[in-house]
């Protein structure tokens, strides 16, 4: 699209510049799939683009929702849904991709159900740790509401109709909760004639007047002066299955047979064309695919006759109804997975499968659904059995001009339906359209949000102190060398970091009152490049380092693993505060910051595993961390405990517990006796080791 109007800049803008979610909506022909595909190649956000169908999903050139997701089908507020939401997992690469986006597009929205949006929330917020909903991942949603509905079973509308009101996806909790705008674009590419652009909104809007409705009734069983048959849109795929077998039939030309080639990991339900294709020379075609090449010989929609094709030939001859003569070799549609590039980090398009096939198929007719986003000179509509909301709406809509449509049934004011949820929740965005203030509003609230949460420590603070509050709780009063570190790094957050973070958050709070952007305030700008400069060198040389080289063993499984966690939070933690300062160090940068918290997800690992290498050297000598009384009485303890553990081939908590093994070394037990006043040393333990551990006591007294 060369030209661009007031309503794609500002879509744009809100992209790129905000955090606000947006609804991007509009009739037919608006140029939505047009804006989507400039900005992917434009944003400098983060992104994947997500459909609800697999033909969908590769015409957008991403993925299904369900399968990046890892959803189940069917209704996912059922009880045994959220079970087994609760209970997916998801590998290593999944999770940095997904804390990675900035910015989540879905195309055809109106095909989605409230449900699916809810999973997502739900997924999104548990694996980026993040409360907002969608766990502060931008939505761009694309679509039209009076296009195609979600497909809702008969037997999933009980259990969806207990926890939404509608199954669009405007119903989504997680929506409701959260804001969204809707841009709504309203300039028209497909249709110029004014008389027939008006015809379209009043059957959109299901408001048709009787005039309206003479006129495209006058279309009914009209005749063309064409040399070829116009395309047949019907409501149902069996039908349009019907017409083009008849037709091909009665073609007196042999069969030839192309057979698709597949590889790799591509569902039989997402194949864009049958696997195997049966043409005849005479046959009507419709190209279904874009020609890449530079000689742009055909589009996704254009429509001809064959004229050359065998079995034996890689190749097919098409005259398209515009004249000219196409030669049309098989093309290949790729099923891409998100992934990470493993020397850039940048998110790629991973091919896991491939299908190649002739990009044609029979198009005497076909279904009004697989007709949703192209364009015609002249079609024949068989509207009369349509069933769902919107359909006569598409089928007329893919015309460029009211002349080039002929009715095969006249229409009836009944068929023209629209769902009054639709209508409703148009009126409720037709009325609140985004202006530029509000725009300008948007960008403000953003850059606030952005460096306020920079200086936001609450998450840390409680994580922090859950975890020494459950260590404390396992070991009484007894401490590791583990826990006097972790009480000197949370020592240093809280006098050192905390404070200071919250008399910052309160600096920018009393800054934005006044300003419009960072930029304009050289004081803001001086400050922010001190603030960086003073918690680097404490993220970076003490909490990073520290974090990273803090190792806490527990026998308590179920303890360990949330302690495990609690540390890997804290790790991420620290982590991203030490990219953003080392960036504000070097001035302010809004698109940096964005920048950096997207791709700091995907090199977290390979930070973590040099910083647990790093050696801490002070005054030439190696710094021994381990600080605590009678430490190395406690590794030879452990390690005996290890190889014991190991000869007879059990759990080294079996043979002698860590609570135990420290006890041992505040109390130094020198015979059997006081060994056996020792918590957690019983009988059994006695019989079996006890000659062992006090030698290893008694070695280790003799060496101090």
């Amino acid at each position: 699209m060369k030209e661009k109007n007031d309503q794609l800049i500002l879509a744009e803008r809100y992209v790129n510049e905000t955090r606000q979610n947006i609804f991007l909506t509009g009739k037919a022909g608006t140029g939505k799939t047009t804006f989507v595909n400039n900005l992917r190649n434009t944003t400098f956000k983060r992104h994947v683009v997500l459909a609800p169908t697999g033909v969908a999903a590769i015409n957008a050139q991403g993925m299904t929702i369900h399968s990046f997701f890892q959803l189940p089908f069917g209704t996912l507020n059922a009880p045994e849904k959220q079970k087994e939401l609760k209970a997916r997992k998801y590998n290593k690469k999944k999770r940095a991709i997904i804390r990675s986006i900035d910015l989540l597009i879905i195309d055809e929205i109106s095909m989605v159900r409230a449900d699916v949006m809810d999973a997502i929330d739900d997924i999104l917020r548990k694996l980026r740790r993040n409360v907002l909903p969608f766990g502060g991942v931008q939505l761009l949603l694309i679509g039209d509401l009076f296009q195609l509905p979600p497909v809702v079973r008969s037997d999933e509308v009980h259990t969806l109709s207990q926890d939404y009101n509608t199954h669009y996806f405007f119903g989504s909790k997680a929506l409701l909760e959260s804001s969204l705008i809707t841009i709504e674009l309203k300039h028209i590419y497909r249709q110029q004639a004014g008389q027939f652009v008006d015809i379209l909104n009043e059957v959109r809007n299901n408001r048709i007047s009787e005039k309206s409705l003479a006129l495209l009734n006058a279309q009914y069983d009209k005749t063309f002066d064409l040399e070829y048959d116009p395309i047949i849109l019907t409501s149902h795929r069996r039908t349009s299955l019907k017409i083009n077998e008849e037709r091909l039939q009665a073609l007196d030309q042999p069969s030839a047979i192309h057979k698709a080639e597949v590889e790799g990991n591509f569902p039989p339900s997402m194949y864009p064309n049958d696997e195997d294709l049966r043409l005849k020379v005479g046959a009507r075609v419709m190209f279904i695919k874009n020609d890449l090449s530079e000689d742009k010989l055909y589009y996704n929609g254009k429509l001809g006759t064959l004229i050359t094709v065998e079995d034996d030939l890689d190749y097919a001859e098409v005259r398209a109804d515009s004249g000219e003569m196409i030669t049309v070799h098989y093309e290949t549609w790729e099923n891409t997975a998100t992934t990470i590039d493993p020397e850039t980090k940048e998110l790629t398009k991973e091919v896991v499968g491939a299908f190649s096939q002739l990009p044609l198929c029979l198009a005497w007719a076909i279904t009004i659904h697989k007709s949703q986003g192209l364009t015609f000179d002249h079609v024949e509509i068989d509207a009369k059995a349509a069933f769902a909301h919107g359909q006569v709406y598409v089928a007329l809509s893919r015309c460029r001009t009211l002349e080039g449509i002929k009715l095969r049934s006249k229409i009836s004011s009944s068929a023209i339906r629209n769902d009054r949820q639709v209508v409703s929740y148009e009126k409720s965005y037709h009325d609140n359209q985004p202006t530029q203030s509000t725009f300008l509003k948007a960008r403000k609230e953003f850059e606030r949000y952005l460096l306020l949460d920079i200086f936001n420590y609450r998450k840390l603070r409680y994580t922090l102190d859950d975890t020494q509050d459950l260590i404390k709780k396992l070991l009484k009063d007894h401490q590791l060398s583990s826990t006097i570190k972790l009480d000197r790094l949370a020592s240093i957050f809280h006098k050192e970091v905390d404070p200071v973070a919250q008399k910052f958050s309160n600096l920018i709070q009393h800054s934005f009152q006044e300003l419009e952007a960072v930029r304009d305030s050289e004081y803001l700008l001086e400050r922010l490049q001190s603030a960086a400069k003073y918690f680097l060198p404490i993220f970076k040389d003490q909490l990073w380092i520290g974090f990273a080289k803090l190792e806490i063993e527990l026998d308590n499984a179920t303890a360990m693993e949330r302690i495990t966690q609690y540390l890997e939070d804290i790790q991420w933690e620290v982590f991203l505060s030490k990219q953003l300062y080392d960036s504000l160090t070097k001035g302010y940068k809004m698109e940096s910051l964005i920048e950096i918290r997207a791709k700091s997800p995907l090199h977290f690992d390979d930070h973590l595993a040099k910083a647990k290498k790093t050696v801490i050297y002070k005054n030439n000598k190696i710094v021994n961390n381990d600080n605590f009384e009678n430490s190395q009485l406690y590794h030879s303890l452990k390690a005996w405990r290890a190889q014991t553990a190991a000869d007879q081939g059990t759990q080294a908590s079996s043979i002698l517990s860590i609570k135990s093994i420290v006890s041992i070394c505040d109390v130094l037990p020198v015979d059997r006796a006081s060994l056996s006043r020792i918590r957690g040393v019983g009988k059994k333990t006695m019989d079996r080791y006890a000659d062992e551990i006090l030698k290893l006591i008694s070695d280790y007294q003799a060496k101090k």
